[in-house]
């Protein structure tokens, strides 16, 4: 009885641990199962597998996406293209974000909003971008050892909406 107790446990802790290192999950749990949102969730053991990846190609690009997929844990997207409340969601996930996350950059332009913050402290371990329009809505959680030159340097080149945002965004001065 007390190994079940055990693993209960475990598995509770592990789950709000998770919950925790994700600073939007209650809004991504809101809206999951909504099928008017793409959703992409790639998960930790998924990352793990790239570290397992031995890419012995002259493909430069192809090793810095690499590299920096062997520093990340999580990442999850959610989004919403052709809607009326693109800036109700974007408020609403932004009311989400920890108190205690630093802002890297907002952006303004038209009525259109774009949010970079980071989780406090020297080691960054949660990257949040939120952007909201009139008629669109994109939030992006991002986790592990980042390292926001390195990824800036590769984020234009992924073929992932919004993501192109974060080749404007630098690793804060220490």
């Amino acid at each position: 009885m007390k190994k079940i107790i055990i693993v209960v446990c475990l598995c509770l802790i592990s789950a709000t641990l998770w919950a925790q290192q994700d600073p939007l999950g209650r809004f991504f749990n809101k809206y999951e199962q909504d099928t008017s949102f793409t959703i992409i969730n790639i998960s930790p053991k998924m990352f793990n597998m790239f570290s397992k990846i031995n890419l012995n190609s002259g493909d430069k690009q192809a090793n810095q996406v690499l590299d920096v997929a062997q520093k990340l844990t999580g990442l999850r997207i959610i989004t919403k293209e052709h809607t009326m409340n693109g800036m109700q969601l974007f408020r609403e996930a932004n009311n989400l974000v920890p108190k205690d996350y630093e802002e890297l950059m907002t952006i303004r332009d038209h009525g259109n909003y774009v949010r970079f913050l980071v989780s406090p402290g020297t080691v960054i371990h949660n990257l949040v971008m939120l952007v909201g329009g009139s008629n669109e809505f994109f939030a992006l959680s991002l986790s592990g050892n980042i390292n926001l030159n390195e990824l800036s340097q590769i984020a234009g080149n992924m073929n992932i909406q919004g993501f192109d945002q974060l080749k404007n965004v630098h690793q804060p001065k220490k």
